[in-house]
C-alpha cells in the first residue's frame, strides 16, 4: 500500500510551505494528490512553496524523514541607510528561490523580516552565511516581475513570490549549489558601494546597478 504524509505550515503572510513525504515510487502520486489543495491556495493570493522529501530504505514507513540538507547557520541585522556591499558578482533573485529549502531556515528569514518594536516590516534585512553578506528587501507591490539595469541599461528581470528580492554573492550561490538561476538576473558591481535603498518605494542601487519595483 502507498503511503505519503503531507504538512502544512504557514511561514508568513504570503507564504504557505507544503511538505511531502513519500518513496521514491509514490511521489507523483502524492504531488497530484496535493494539487487541489494548491490550486485553492493559490486562489487566495498565496504562495505555495513545496519541500518534496523521500524516505530512505531502512526509515520506519510511519515515520515522517527527511533528505539529510547542507546546514546554513546565518546572521542577521537589519540594513543601515550606510550599508555597504563589497564589489563582485551578484544574482539578484527572490530569496525562497535560494533559501526556501530547508523549510526551518526560510521560517528564520520570515521571522527576522517581520515587523517590531525595532524595525518596520519593509525595512532591508542583512543575512551573513559564512561571511557572505546577503541584502534582502521587499519589492514596492509584492510579487510580479521587476527589471534590473546596469549603467542605465535593462540587462534582465526577475520574478518574485515571495514579495522580496536579495542580491546574493557568486561565491554562496555556488557553495549552496543553486541550480535556477534562471529565476533571478547577474549583476557585477565594480566596486564597494553603499546600498542606496528607499523601503516605499522599494527600489534600491548599488554603484551601477539599479533594482526598480515601482515602476508601474
Amino acid at each position: 500500500m502507498e503511503k505519503f504524509f503531507f504538512r502544512i505550515e504557514i511561514v508568513s503572510k504570503r507564504d504557505i510551505l507544503i511538505s511531502v513525504t513519500a518513496d521514491t515510487e509514490s511521489q507523483a502520486k502524492a504531488r497530484a494528490t496535493v494539487g487541489p489543495i494548491e490550486n485553492r491556495i493559490k486562489k487566495e493570493g498565496v504562495t505555495v512553496l513545496f519541500d518534496d522529501t523521500t524516505e530512505s530504505e531502512t526509515c520506519n514507513k510511519e515515520v515522517v524523514c527527511s533528505k539529510e540538507k547542507a546546514t546554513i547557520n546565518p546572521e542577521f541585522m537589519q540594513a543601515g541607510k550606510n550599508e555597504r556591499l563589497a564589489a563582485g558578482r551578484y544574482l539578484v533573485i527572490d530569496p525562497c528561490y535560494v533559501f526556501g529549502k530547508p523549510r526551518e531556515l526560510w521560517s528564520r528569514i520570515c521571522n527576522e523580516l517581520k515587523e517590531g518594536p525595532d524595525r518596520d516590516a519593509r525595512d532591508p534585512l542583512i543575512m551573513t552565511v559564512d561571511n557572505n553578506k546577503v541584502f534582502i528587501f521587499s519589492t514596492a507591490y509584492g510579487d510580479g516581475c521587476y527589471p534590473v539595469s546596469q549603467d542605465e541599461e535593462v540587462i534582465g528581470e526577475c520574478g518574485v513570490d515571495a514579495g522580496l528580492l536579495s542580491f546574493i554573492p557568486e561565491k554562496l550561490i555556488t557553495s549552496l549549489n543553486h541550480k535556477r538561476e534562471d529565476l533571478g538576473t547577474w549583476v557585477d558591481i565594480d566596486m564597494d558601494s553603499i546600498i542606496e535603498w528607499q523601503s516605499i518605494p522599494g527600489n534600491v542601487q548599488i554603484d551601477n546597478v539599479y533594482v526598480d519595483t515601482n515602476y508601474v
